[in-house]
């Protein structure tokens, strides 16, 4: 991966979901190499930490679609980093991991553009600031969670 990084400047798209091999060092590689990245998908990729996505949020500021979709290790952290230096994200998806309303509050003020959120399996936010933060984001079309009994609507 990082032969790659090193090769090919101009990738504005990458995706290696599920895949058990990749890590800090290869993410963090291609976001300081291909700083024109515009869409990334890691889903499933349990290696990752928030030094791969807060890397990326530096370094690749017009990514438009970000998938961290069952990297556990993923916080907070990472997420308001992308939503504050990567304003112009379309879609994000976050399900199971480890976030928190303090996503949905950085989200909804940042990333105005925002179209899709996916956060499948997070419990640790509630669907009261749900409604409450989304309310401003007039491009979101599709807000696809789990409802869980701990969490009524």
């Amino acid at each position: 991966m990082i032969t790659i990084s090193e090769h090919c400047p101009n990738l504005q798209s990458l995706k290696v979901h599920d895949c058990e091999l990749i890590a800090d060092a290869s993410i963090i590689s291609i976001s300081t190499h291909c700083t024109v990245l515009q869409s990334l998908d890691v889903g499933r990729s349990v290696y990752i930490t928030d030094a791969s996505i807060i890397s990326i949020s530096t370094h690749c500021t017009g990514l438009q679609s970000l998938d961290l979709g069952g990297c556990d290790q993923i916080t907070d952290a990472s997420i308001i980093s992308i939503s504050k230096k990567c304003t112009g994200l379309k879609r994000l998806n976050v399900s199971y991991t480890r976030i928190t309303d303090a996503l949905l509050i950085a989200i909804a003020k940042n990333c105005t553009g925002l179209q899709s959120l996916r956060s499948y399996g997070c419990y640790g936010f509630s669907n009261y600031e749900l409604r409450k933060e989304f309310n401003s984001v007039s491009e979101l079309r599709a807000v696809l969670l789990s409802i869980y009994p701990s969490h009524p609507i």
